[in-house]
């Protein structure tokens, strides 16, 4: 475990060293580090609580808000319209189904990165399956998601230029006691 361990501090270390740029970021539901250049989250951090779970809540008028300070890159809402792409929750809104105001808060643009449907909606939603899961039989669970841009042709959406990542690692963790539950190399493909 140990190893595994090193060996995805090492991989952040090295995307993180290649995207410069990056504002430290918080709110009542997730910790990030943001690419003001790329316009996508290089880090994200949450804790699923078995007491937050349920069925999101989610209001059709909700859409996702710049919460990048105005002198920096900022993605928009309808960047993604029309892209291809879906707007792919980092820290998902069924993690944080109550009290509504912290689902509320997921709806961050600097909680979202570009993923192609197939992978929003299969292997990733899996996985969000998966963290609700452990946090249901541990209480509570933490997750760690990195998006990864591996090429130096990258793909880039809408008019800001929105940074699409090539793929997602994600692992599933407690501290106390130090577990790693499951660790994820998904392609955005």
């Amino acid at each position: 475990m140990k190893r595994r361990s090193f060996f995805i501090l090492i991989l952040h270390g090295v995307c993180s060293a290649i995207m410069a740029q990056t504002l430290t970021m918080s709110n009542p539901v997730f910790w990030c580090k943001y690419d003001c250049r790329l316009q996508i989250p290089t880090e994200i951090r949450w804790t699923v609580k078995s007491s937050n779970l349920g069925t999101s809540q989610r209001e059709p008028s909700w859409k996702f808000r710049s919460d990048v300070p105005a002198p920096f890159g900022r993605a928009h809402h309808k960047s993604y319209i029309g892209s291809g792409y879906d707007r792919g929750h980092m820290a998902p809104a069924s993690d944080f189904a109550r009290p509504v105001s912290l689902c509320r808060e997921t709806f961050r643009m600097s909680n979202i990165c570009p993923q192609v449907p197939a992978l929003n909606r299969g292997a990733w939603k899996k996985t969000e399956d998966q963290e609700r899961a452990i946090a249901r039989t541990n209480d509570s669970c933490r997750v760690l998601a990195i998006p990864l841009i591996l090429k130096e042709d990258t793909t880039w959406i809408g008019r800001n230029l929105i940074a699409v990542p090539d793929g997602f690692l994600k692992m599933i963790y407690n501290i106390n006691p130090d577990t790693i539950y499951n660790v994820y190399f998904l392609w955005n493909r």
